[in-house]
């Protein structure tokens, strides 16, 4: 019997593991500057496609780049942070993955 709560208990309701104090599971996505062989056009429909922006928008944040790191997309799994940075690291954007600041 206390075998079979054992197992019961290490199961847990939901069957998963908890999520170890510190560890997230969402992730931002951030531009922090323009790498040195940068492909403006590029890097421009690659900011569209991961940010869901208008032409606009994402040319503003290629534009600017260099001067102060932008969010692109929070809230993310690490799988879809990671094929997105290495989306707009092939376009020539220098990108870092964190943990998302927005604390929800």
């Amino acid at each position: 019997e206390f075998e079979a709560q054992k197992a019961a208990l290490l199961a847990g309701s939901s069957g998963s593991a908890p999520t170890p104090a510190g560890l997230t599971d969402a992730y931002e996505v951030v531009v922090a500057g323009l790498g040195p062989s940068v492909d403006k056009i590029a890097a421009i429909k690659a900011v569209r496609a991961v940010g869901g922006l208008d032409l606009a928008s994402a040319k503003d944040i290629v534009d600017y780049a260099a001067g102060e790191p932008t969010v692109l997309r929070s809230g993310v799994s690490r799988a879809d942070a990671d094929s997105f940075k290495s989306g707009l690291e092939s376009a020539g954007l220098v990108v870092e993955i964190g943990p998302d600041s927005r604390g929800d």
